[in-house]
Parts: structure tokens; sequence; C-alpha cells
């Protein structure tokens, strides 16, 4: 495929009852430069879809973008960042760093102490505290002698 052109793009499915490679011969995966799974979420009127970078020769791995999907009789209504609530199912498929699971947390519940954010991920006080500290999506009032956090 590469002499017909400088750039192209194959799409693959997965064997029955295994997701975590594609159907066919290994050297479909050993040649391609860039693997994203798809995964899915329905509901009612919504779908959660996320793409995850599960090889990337070219690219550095991120962690999965997710996509909200809501619908009508008449077609596609609206687009969304969805919250981890939204499609639980979705998001336990997705691995995301500390950094990631304290913006979901917090995205979730308004306000937090370093202390209640970790204890709920069974992370350590000064980790959390560490990625809170550092990360200017955050923003921190004094309560006592706490520190409260927030997103901005």
């Amino acid at each position: 495929m590469n002499n017909t052109c400088e750039t192209w793009l194959g799409l693959a499915h997965a064997p029955r009852g295994d997701s975590t490679h594609i159907y066919g011969s290994v050297h479909f995966d050993a040649g391609a430069d860039i693997v994203i799974q798809q995964v899915s979420e329905a509901h009612e009127q919504a779908l959660g879809i996320g793409l995850n970078i599960v090889k990337a020769n070219d690219v550095g791995k991120k962690p999965m973008t997710v996509l909200g999907y809501e619908f009508d009789d008449i077609g596609l209504t609206k687009i969304w960042f969805p919250k981890a609530s939204e499609f639980p199912e979705l998001m336990l498929s997705r691995s995301v760093s500390t950094a990631e699971e304290v913006y979901d947390y917090l995205s979730e519940i308004d306000n937090a102490t370093a202390g209640e954010i970790a204890s709920s991920l069974n992370k350590s006080r000064s980790m959390i505290s560490s990625i809170l500290n550092s990360d200017d999506r955050y923003v921190a009032t004094q309560r006592g002698r706490e520190k409260i956090f927030g997103l901005k």
C-alpha cells in the first residue's frame, strides 16, 4: 500500500471474544505504526465512543479520548466530553494516569482535600498533593489548616 500513496489508513476488526488485537495475520498488527481501539457504550438516546491508542510507533500514547453523542428521533443533537459517571463501562476500559484519576474525581466531586482524594483513589496523600500543587487545572482555597482543591 505504501506504493499507492504515502499515507493510508487500514480498518480492521477484532476477532470474536477477544478485543485485544486485530483479526488476521500478526503481520497486520506488527506492520501498523498506530493502532487505535474503538470501544463504545450505548444508552437510550446517547452513545459513548472511546478511542484508545494501543500501539504508537510515530506518536506518543495518550489517554483514551471519549466523546458522548446524543440523538433524538431526527438525528444527532449534541456532542460533548462526558464525565466518567455518564459511561461507566466505557471508562473502565481506559487506562489512566493518577493525574487523570484526580481530574476525573474532581470533575465529579466539586471540592475535596488531597487526603480525601487520596483515600478515595487508594493512593498516597503526598502523590496526590504533588499532582494538585503542580497542575494549573486546579485551584486551592484555604479552610482552616486544610487546602480544598477544585477545578479552575
